[in-house]
């Protein structure tokens, strides 16, 4: 019987799951080696703590990847099982959080190795050592805890082409209760690294540092178009943290899934200045095929606050309301994030940010926006900024735990306001938000359309109290997902 490699993935706690990218981008490297290697996603297995107990007698190791958030919760679970129950199988943890945080990481007595940035190849020098029994030291980008119990942090390993790695394990994949949950057939997929700018409240340079590379526009397609027929795909979510940093790879992409027979959407994510070097040409030969959605980080409608984060220079708020003209004219529905409480952000800043949305929605209908409250990443240039404004840093992986970017509690905004500005995203998710990976059910869009009016009024008046419409939402919401969710998991269940 072959030598297994068990890879965890904990629950982002959202329905709108997909296969995990960084899973999938290490079993290759497992499968190389003669290893076989089961991807556990506890989004969809409701026995995932079981499904890794039962297995541990021929395991290598256990992978965890996770991001800074709930996601932690279930992987100290695991981590506490695995070791429990098999103390001599290795516990590896890798993705943006213990990249950043590798001692205290290290610190938990359930954790023995992480993965410092780029994993790929760290994890399969890793895994050679394992198989052959000896020790972690020299291996680059890999921290852990040796035989003394000292932690012992190795160099750092520079980042390798993504063209250089294998393809990701997709044919590992079940997606038929990712598309049962989600409501649609759909994935992820990653075709470049990296992103040249250095947004202040962004962690991407932690693993990436600020080099982008990409894969060939030729092996895009070929992979696209192969993913597509195999899972009978509708929807191509393409991750890269800025797609367009090559305008005539991202055409030549476009031309490529045209002259193929693969008909889907896929949407990307860029900066809007890098969009706005393609012409209106070129922009609608890639609707034609099949892009639909550009998703953009307007982050503000404050130069001011776009100032404050280093991004003015790119992007200011002119410059989106150029793209969401280039787009609407495409046919490309044109969906722009928001971050509300920054720490230079005012009042007012709060208000110019409104008064865009509500002006370039009028001009170009199809536009979307949503937002999120500022998190502050361990890792990103500004984390320093927050702790010395009052943030408190977790110290220790249990309390990072705790630490959830939808709801983050920050100094800077006291209670009032935090409880405004939530009230502020819940009226531009209901007037102006952006269409879920799921499809509405038919009560939540009635609802959408008959409070549309009303948190459009809500937003340019800026009257937030009372917001009893909400109340009701919100609790018509928690009795539907409720009911939902255990039906969807019993279906996935049996099947």
């Amino acid at each position: 019987m072959k030598k297994k490699v068990l890879l965890f993935f904990p629950s982002y706690r959202s329905i709108e799951a997909a296969p995990p990218l960084a899973l999938l981008a290490l079993a290759p490297i497992a499968e190389q080696r003669d290893l076989a290697v089961d991807i556990v996603d506890s989004t969809i297995e409701p026995r995932y703590r079981e499904r890794i107990i039962e297995q541990l007698s021929d395991a290598v190791c256990v992978g965890i990847s996770i991001v800074t958030g709930p996601m932690i919760e279930e992987a100290i679970e695991i981590a506490r099982a695995v070791k429990c129950a098999r103390p001599d199988v290795p516990v590896i943890l890798g993705g943006w959080h213990p990249s950043t945080l590798a001692q205290q990481s290290l610190s938990a007595p359930y954790v023995d190795i992480v993965v410092r940035g780029q994993g790929e190849i760290t994890f399969g020098e890793i895994l050679d050592r394992l198989i052959s029994g000896r020790t972690l030291e020299g291996i680059n980008g890999c921290s852990y805890r040796d035989a003394d119990g000292r932690i012992v942090h190795n160099g750092t390993r520079p980042t390798t082409n993504i063209s250089e790695l294998p393809a990701k394990s997709y044919h590992l994949i079940d997606i038929e209760p990712y598309a049962k949950l989600s409501g649609r057939r759909w994935i992820y997929y990653t075709s470049s690294h990296g992103c040249p700018y250095d947004c202040s409240f962004c962690s991407n340079a932690s693993l990436y540092g600020r080099a982008w590379n990409a894969l060939p526009a030729e092996r895009v397609v070929e992979e696209l178009v192969e993913l597509v027929k195999w899972f009978r795909l509708d929807l191509v979510s393409i991750v890269d943290d800025n797609f367009m940093v090559d305008r005539k790879r991202g055409i030549d992409i476009a031309k490529g899934l045209l002259a193929s027979e693969a008909r889907f959407d896929w949407c990307i994510q860029t900066t809007a200045n890098f969009l706005l070097r393609s012409n209106d040409e070129e922009l609608r030969l890639m609707r034609q095929a099949g892009l639909s959605r550009v998703f953009i980080g307007a982050e503000s409608g404050s130069d001011e606050v776009l100032r404050s984060v280093n991004k003015v220079r790119f992007q200011s708020t002119r410059v989106l309301h150029d793209v969401a003209e280039k787009c609407y004219r495409a046919g490309i529905t044109c969906t722009f994030s928001l971050i509300f409480g920054l720490p230079e952000e005012t009042t007012n800043d709060r208000s110019q940010t409104i008064l865009m949305i509500r002006e370039i929605k009028s001009r170009y209908p199809a536009t979307e926006f949503h937002s999120n409250i500022y998190t502050p990443y361990p890792g990103a240039p500004n984390f320093r900024h927050a702790v010395a404004m009052g943030l408190r840093e977790p110290e220790s992986l249990e309390q990072w735990a705790e630490f959830y970017p939808k709801f983050q509690r920050l100094p800077w905004i006291d209670e009032k306001t935090h409880g405004e500005i939530q009230r502020i995203r819940d009226y531009i998710r209901i007037a102006y938000g952006a269409a879920p990976v799921r499809p509405r059910s038919r009560w939540r869009q009635a609802a959408h359309s008959m409070l549309g009016p009303v948190a459009r009024a809500r937003l340019s008046s800026e009257r937030y109290a009372w917001p009893v419409e909400l109340w009701v939402l919100r609790s018509m919401s928690r009795l539907k997902n409720a009911i939902g969710l255990r039906t969807v998991r019993t279906h996935v269940t049996q099947s």
